[in-house]
């Protein structure tokens, strides 16, 4: 090969690795409703997840493979499309949306999986991409609720390696985004054996580690809650206990009664835990009467289950 072709070989290389660079580097979105048709004959063709009035007549509806399906007669009669938004890795493509919240009669805003926040600013006829700190990783996002067409919050997986979940605020409409990290831990939970004197009892924290935000509400007064799931750890509490001897044995005793479904209140930028615990709820983790050295601290549903909405 001579030297002008491998220059030349050289300079393309260079502009794909630039092009390449550029789609990681920015996400652009797409809303068509003009090529994308279902041939599911149900009216919408995908199923719809979550819903948001402007007023009587205004609708928006948001779901499955990106579907968007808007309403202006009260939902008589409805247009649809999908949205589509370029992922870090360069491909197009279509996700679930889960949460929508309808502010203005111009503005809206969609959030879902793969970090996905998408925006309307003429009542939902066209929509673009919001970038944000959870779609580098792809995470899942649930929940967004904004107090006027620019300051609004978003939440769902957790993001960074502390595996504790976080609130993103914006205050420009998505051009930028700070967070407000999980609040500080604000209560103990009793785990591990109920009555054995060789192996005692634990108590371990009630922390939001890998914990999910499922919804975010706001009152009239500015005070916001925020509400999700429960752990999905089992932690290590203490060895295995002999049903014979009551000693401990080299097995290792993992526990889910500490699970406490996630529960936050946002008052003047401030997060304060509340996270619903089997003691908060006031149960004592002791579910029967015949209790051994074996016997550990059990937990009911209302702490272990996800709760998606608030009202």
């Amino acid at each position: 090969m001579n030297r002008s072709c491998y220059g030349k070989m050289h300079y393309c290389l260079f502009l794909i690795l630039l092009s390449f660079s550029s789609v990681l580097a920015f996400s652009q979105g797409s809303y068509n409703t003009t090529n994308w048709r279902f041939s599911n004959p149900k009216q919408f063709g995908f199923t719809v997840l979550d819903v948001d009035y402007f007023d009587n007549n205004n609708v928006i509806a948001v779901g499955s493979d990106g579907g968007i399906a808007k309403s202006i007669d009260g939902g008589r009669n409805w247009t649809y499309g999908i949205f589509t938004f370029t992922n870090p890795a360069g491909q197009t493509i279509k996700t679930t949306l889960n949460d929508v919240h309808y502010i203005s009669a111009a503005v809206a805003y969609a959030v879902g999986n793969n970090g996905c926040v998408a925006k309307t600013t003429d009542g939902g006829a066209t929509w673009s991409f919001v970038n944000n700190p959870l779609f580098g990783n792809q995470r899942i996002i649930n929940a967004c609720f904004f107090l006027d067409d620019n300051r609004g919050y978003i939440g769902g997986q957790f993001n960074t390696p502390d595996s504790l979940p976080k609130l993103y605020v914006t205050t420009n409409g998505g051009a930028t985004w700070d967070s407000i990290s999980a609040p500080p831990v604000n209560g103990v939970t009793r785990c591990g054996y109920i009555n054995n004197p060789n192996i005692p009892s634990v108590l371990l924290p009630v922390d939001a580690k890998a914990k999910e935000i499922h919804r975010i509400e706001f009152l009239p007064n500015g005070i916001g809650y925020i509400s999700g799931s429960g752990s999905p750890l089992f932690p290590r509490v203490s060895s295995n206990a002999s049903s014979t001897t009551c000693l401990p044995l080299t097995g290792n005793l993992t526990t889910g009664a500490h699970t406490a479904a996630l529960l936050w209140k946002l008052e003047n930028g401030v997060l304060t835990d509340y996270s619903i615990s089997k003691e908060r709820i006031g149960y004592t983790g002791i579910n029967t009467n015949t209790v051994g050295c074996t016997t550990g601290f059990s937990n009911l549903s209302p702490s272990a289950q996800t709760y998606k909405a608030m009202n």
